[in-house]
């Protein structure tokens, strides 16, 4: 081996020494960093699996409310045409008595379809808190790994998320 090529040789052998003595240096340097990482991502997955649930169950209870409202606008006409039997604004006591208990039922429906209402508020604020808690992680993710000298690392969104807890199935 001529010396041109013993000196392109000892010139690769360096830099491929000081390349690895960088990268062992950043395994030791960022040691924290990697474990916060890890368990923040963990905490993000887990974010990201709440956000589908509440969701899911966000238009769940939509429909559900929607539904008894359909039902509450038929049974309002019902009631409203009590008053076309009234005679000068007055029914007759057996009318009267069925008014009373069709009034009694449709207020209690009320009641039922104000407390699903309750409960998607509920949910809507838990969802909220999710989607914040979810971007915040998402953030502090990407921060860390560009500290890491990984700007591209992969954040999951909510779905990729789900579909790594099995929660949802996803078509590749």
């Amino acid at each position: 081996m001529n010396v041109r090529a013993r000196t392109l040789v000892l010139f690769l052998l360096l830099v491929i020494a000081g390349k690895l003595a960088k990268e062992g240096y950043d395994w030791f340097a960022y040691a924290d960093d990697r474990a916060r990482l890890t368990a923040m991502r963990t905490r993000l997955v887990d974010a990201g699996v709440e956000v589908l649930r509440s969701r899911a169950r966000l238009d769940t209870l939509r429909t559900r409310i929607q539904g008894e409202d359909r039902k509450l606008e038929e049974e309002r006409r019902e009631l409203n045409a009590y008053g076309k039997n009234s005679r000068g604004g007055e029914l007759s006591m057996p009318l009267y008595e069925a008014y009373r208990s069709d009034l009694g039922r449709y207020n209690e429906h009320v009641g039922r379809r104000n407390d699903q209402f309750h409960e998607w508020e509920t949910v809507l604020e838990r969802n909220h808190a999710a989607v914040d808690r979810y971007n915040a992680l998402a953030d502090s993710v990407r921060g860390i790994a560009k500290t890491l000298g990984d700007p591209y690392y992969p954040v999951p969104t909510p779905l990729e998320a789900a579909a790594e807890r099995g929660v949802v199935k996803v078509d590749p």
